[in-house]
């Protein structure tokens, strides 16, 4: 139980609340019986009386302890401090009885081994030991000072043996409780295990179709598109046709880097390589390799950064993202329309906005968005804002969305100020 406090924490909560909210009901009787077999054995009116005066204080701990339950009470310090309410109240029961040898006896060790089994191995059965070793000395010694009751030997065995079924019954209670909070915990241990083997399972389900589709793609007419372009830009005819194939072998080798994160993803996300990096500048690269992808669309694309943002960050992760949701911000806007990637300052760090004017997304929509192979478009994967969305998690940031049906969508990443440089 010390590997899983919560559970130790809760049952005894549940002790604590269950057992005090009835153990008036519970005591009344059992004092009024354990008098009435004193009287009859014997123990003088005197004593009765003093052991009435004990029990009814102990009636009132429990009453005060209930009412500090419904304040609010932290219920594991109410059970502690009341169980050391009623080992202190044992002891002048057990000395107007006869001390150990008494007949009460029984319910001093009852009141300990209760303790012992709801705290466990914790501090505070330690105390409660400690404070019943002390005791045991000082009831002797009270006991011999104020004289031992003749008490009748039969009347005597009837007190003893229900002041065991007591302990018995209090001992019962906690068990049985004790034993719900480990079928609870068990209960709750499996089905979480469930759960994951099940979140497993799909998402293994899931890399499967990811690895055979992308592969299916992109992988076999990589090879030839990139040893063409390669050729055609080694004997360029003009500046403009030298640079569109510069950016096209550069989109090429970043799709072969996606598809190598695809076909891995079931392994962890391999570590950042962060070096001190201008934002603004990633945001420009990004919006100037989209530039004629946007032409074709007959999109505008526009950047609106300050001169410098510099945050501690993996340039070509962050790049990669940002190219992503920029490239599904210019497939959903209409012709004529306008992309606007800004960029931010801001006390939590920094923010990248990529605002289109599309049709948006319903609710139902946004909520499903970054889920694999969720998609709007008809040739879309859903891929690229999984992908985002992780490169934003991993820098310790967020990407988040916001959309309305016929408004457009606001795509948002945010990086903590904990990782500027």
């Amino acid at each position: 139980m010390r590997r899983f406090p919560s559970y130790r924490l809760e049952h005894t909560s549940r002790v604590a609340t269950e057992w005090l909210a009835r153990r008036v009901q519970v005591v009344v009787p059992h004092v009024t019986l354990q008098l009435t077999l004193l009287h009859f054995a014997g123990l003088p009116h005197a004593r009765l009386a003093a052991m009435a005066s004990v029990h009814a204080l102990h009636i009132a701990t429990l009453l005060y302890w209930q009412w500090s339950l419904r304040r609010g009470a932290d219920t594991a310090t109410v059970a502690f401090r009341s169980n050391l309410a009623v080992m202190a109240l044992h002891a002048p029961l057990l000395v107007l009885t006869g001390g150990l040898p008494g007949p009460l006896a029984p319910s001093l060790l009852g009141v300990l081994t209760g303790s012992m089994v709801a705290f466990g191995r914790s501090a505070r059965s330690w105390i409660t030991l400690g404070i019943t070793v002390a005791l045991v000395p000082t009831i002797a010694l009270a006991s011999h000072a104020i004289g031992l009751p003749r008490l009748s030997a039969a009347w005597a065995s009837a007190v003893a043996a229900e002041s065991v079924l007591f302990s018995v019954l209090m001992l019962a209670t906690i068990v049985m409780r004790l034993t719900g909070a480990y079928e609870a915990a068990g209960e709750a241990l499996d089905a979480a295990r469930t759960e994951l083997i099940d979140d497993a399972q799909s998402r293994a389900r899931s890399l499967e179709s990811v690895g055979a589709r992308v592969a299916h793609e992109l992988k076999n007419p990589l090879a030839a598109i990139k040893a063409l372009v390669s050729l055609a830009a080694s004997t360029p005819r003009e500046d403009k046709r030298a640079e569109r194939l510069r950016i096209a072998s550069e989109e090429i080798e970043r799709m072969e880097s996606l598809l190598r994160a695809y076909l891995e993803f079931e392994r962890p996300l391999e570590a950042l390589q962060r070096a001190s990096v201008d934002l603004a500048g990633i945001a420009s690269e990004a919006v100037a390799l989209l530039g004629d992808r946007a032409s074709l669309a007959s999109v505008t694309l526009a950047l609106d950064a300050p001169d410098e943002v510099r945050l501690s960050l993996d340039a070509r992760r962050m790049k990669s993202a940002i190219i992503d949701v920029v490239s599904n911000a210019i497939e959903a806007s209409p012709r004529g329309s306008t992309v606007t990637v800004q960029v931010h300052r801001a006390a939590e760090g920094a923010r990248v906005d990529v605002v289109d004017q599309g049709r948006g997304m319903a609710p139902h929509e946004l909520a499903r968005l970054g889920t694999a192979f969720f998609t709007t478009r008809e040739n879309g994967t859903g891929l690229g804002v999984v992908l985002a969305r992780l490169a934003a998690t991993q820098h310790g940031g967020a990407l988040t969305y916001e959309s309305e049906p016929g408004r457009g969508t606001r795509a948002r990443f945010t990086l903590p100020a904990a990782e500027a440089a």
